[in-house]
């Protein structure tokens, strides 16, 4: 998990508890530790580091969810050579490799595995990879020795699969809940376009974003809350900064942890983007809203792109206009 969970092992453990992976449930024990073995170096001498279990098993299957990175392209981004180097490196390996920045990222990061793979007896990949609808359209096997080769085609196919808001701009982008469940970066920039890093572009375009909530099983972890323009007082209550600067500290990309202007309700916070928008008519905003990154099959959006909608092979209206609806404390109902 390199730096997840606070970089704990109790917090890595805490993690693999919300989603049901219990030793009781997998008939097995589970190991959770930060300690990590050096493994070799680079060419310029960083050393590779590789978390101490795995190093000492007989042999190691490396299961990973391959899909487009949120920081960086190459032909290795998210995925089984990722889990390699950074997953097992655990903190201090991520740390290591994260040193030179995503701009070098690319070629760093297969090096990295590559003098773990020389060493280790990494058996078989398990590339998982999930369509549009957050489900698993595919599970791929692959022998240790090929994981190099095979990769960067099954990461082309991920990105064929990926999600994406068939509305390509809008003056506003309402993201119901965020959290590492969602992406790592709480809500993936390859859709929403509120990247951290230079290193990357696309998704949708807007003048302001505006995130409601933190979901219970990021556990704290805001990652991507500092892409938005305003949050409520309901998400700002969950952070967790340990839990999230570890993150940054390891991935050096600060500015998505930073706090956004703080609104006692949802309404209030999307009054206050509203108010901020420049050059648009306040009768005409265009807005889009989503229930986070992994659920857009169903958005909803404002009768300002009502025409952009029937236009559009890809979206189909299904109701008619209505207000937003909120509860006495000011909190939206829709898409709860």
């Amino acid at each position: 998990m390199g730096s997840h969970g606070g970089a704990t092992a109790e917090g890595q453990r805490e993690i693999l508890d919300s989603f049901g992976i219990t030793e009781e449930f997998c008939g097995c024990p589970i190991h959770s530790g930060m300690e990590t073995v050096e493994m070799g170096h680079l060419e310029n001498g960083d050393t590779v580091y590789f978390d101490k279990y795995a190093a000492e098993s007989d042999a190691v299957i490396i299961v990973g969810r391959i899909k487009a990175h949120t920081a960086f392209r190459g032909p290795y981004e998210s995925g089984l050579v990722k889990m390699i180097a950074i997953g097992l490196g655990k903190q201090k390996g991520a740390d290591s490799l994260h040193q030179k920045g995503f701009s070098v990222f690319a070629e760093r990061l297969p090096a990295y595995a590559k003098v773990i793979m020389e060493r280790c007896n990494i058996v078989m990949g398990v590339g998982i990879i999930e369509n549009a609808f957050d489900e698993t359209c595919r599970v791929e096997f692959v022998n240790g020795e090929d994981i190099l080769s095979e990769e960067p085609k099954l990461l082309e196919y991920a990105k064929s699969r990926m999600p994406q808001i068939f509305i390509p701009e809008s003056d506003l982008l309402l993201v119901r809940e965020i959290g590492k469940n969602f992406s790592g970066c709480g809500m993936d920039p390859n859709v929403t376009g509120t990247f951290g890093s230079p290193c990357c572009s696309g998704g949708h375009q807007k003048q302001r974003t505006v995130v409601l909530d933190i979901h219970e099983k990021s556990h704290g972890n805001f990652i991507g809350l500092g892409e938005a323009d305003v949050t409520t007082m309901r998400a700002y209550d969950k952070l967790d900064t340990n839990a999230a600067y570890m993150n940054m500290l390891t991935s050096t990309i600060l500015k998505v942890g930073k706090v956004p202007m703080v609104m006692e309700t949802d309404r209030m916070a999307i009054q206050a983007a509203l108010k901020t928008l420049t050059g648009v008519d306040p009768d005409h905003v265009r807005v889009v809203y989503i229930k986070n990154t992994l659920a857009l099959g169903t958005i909803m959006v404002s009768e300002a792109l009502l025409e952009e909608v029937a236009a559009s092979p890809n979206l189909e209206l299904v109701g008619g206009g209505a207000p937003f609806r909120f509860d006495e404390e000011g909190n939206l109902l829709d898409l709860a």
